[in-house]
């Protein structure tokens, strides 16, 4: 059933050993389980962002072929690097890269764009229907299983310490995020607007994220056992759902953050050696 797979997935099934063989649910259920392995860092895109490139990888027909594309980190440097490296990427280059995955694989699936606080259209998910229904796949949030979309009630995911909910927005058929931690704590993420969009404002929306205020500093987002672990430059917090803990990264930051993350520590080197260096002009 499966038309020829590209690189990027060939290497996502073979790394997580998954053996598909019908787009249906349980399928759809292990893709999003396995990709939720991948960590929601910058360091990779900070990168991109600062230092040419010796190793410029090809641009597909459907991509303008121009210098900003080429920032743009696609579904095959994703996965290669997600199994050489163990980096991840942002909501952008993730979703793009799971669109890929799931789409060779028999699903329909898009992108969608969400507005968060601090700005419209700075998030993005990825949407697959299946049987008439609307499922959300959202790597940005590390999310691990398909949510389905109600227009008529609220969709919880439980996580250590914390969990999602997915709540209707009465007549607009949007979606708004909330997290809520064990401690009642409940904070608005964004506003979802399930439905297809045009590829080139996905694209006018990624390259322009390039430009965000969060890509002034180092961050990564990853959910273990113990919690939710969130670094902001010199900064570790662990939020265990009962509490939180601070963490201070200024000695030792690239081994601590290689160990907790996963993230190959030369890599980190990378990355923290140009922040402190972009650092130093601004000042």
């Amino acid at each position: 059933m499966l038309r020829q797979l590209s690189r990027a997935t060939s290497i996502f099934l073979d790394l997580y050993q998954l053996n598909p063989v019908h787009p249906d649910l349980k399928l759809l259920g292990e893709i999003a389980l396995s990709y939720g392995n991948l960590p929601w860092e910058n360091l990779t895109k900070y990168l991109k962002k600062h230092q040419t490139q010796t190793a410029i990888p090809a641009i597909p027909e459907h991509l303008p072929d121009s210098p900003e594309v080429t920032k743009l980190r696609l579904s095959e440097e994703v996965m290669i690097d997600h199994a050489r490296l163990g980096t991840g990427g942002t909501c952008f280059s993730l979703t793009n890269t799971l669109r890929q995955i799931t789409s060779e694989l028999g699903f329909r699936a898009y992108p969608v764009m969400a507005d968060m606080r601090h700005g419209p259209d700075i998030h993005c998910g990825l949407v697959v229907e299946l049987e008439n229904k609307k499922y959300l796949l959202d790597p940005g949030y590390l999310l691990i299983e398909p949510v389905p979309l109600h227009q008529n009630s609220t969709v919880k995911v439980r996580f250590p310490g914390h969990r999602l909910e997915y709540r209707p927005v009465d007549g607009h058929g949007e979606i708004e995020l909330y997290t809520v931690s064990d401690r009642n704590e409940e904070v608005f993420r964004y506003r979802l607007r399930p439905w297809r969009i045009p590829e080139d404002h996905f694209l006018k929306c990624w390259l322009e994220s390039f430009d965000a205020t969060g890509m002034n500093g180092l961050h990564l987002n990853r959910v273990t056992s113990d919690g939710r672990l969130s670094a902001h430059n010199l900064n570790l917090r662990i939020d265990t759902g009962h509490g939180k803990l601070n963490l201070k990264l200024r000695e030792g930051y690239v081994d601590k953050v290689s160990k907790r993350f996963g993230i190959d520590s030369t890599l980190v080197r990378r990355a923290y050696k140009e922040w402190k260096q972009q650092r130093c002009r601004r000042e």
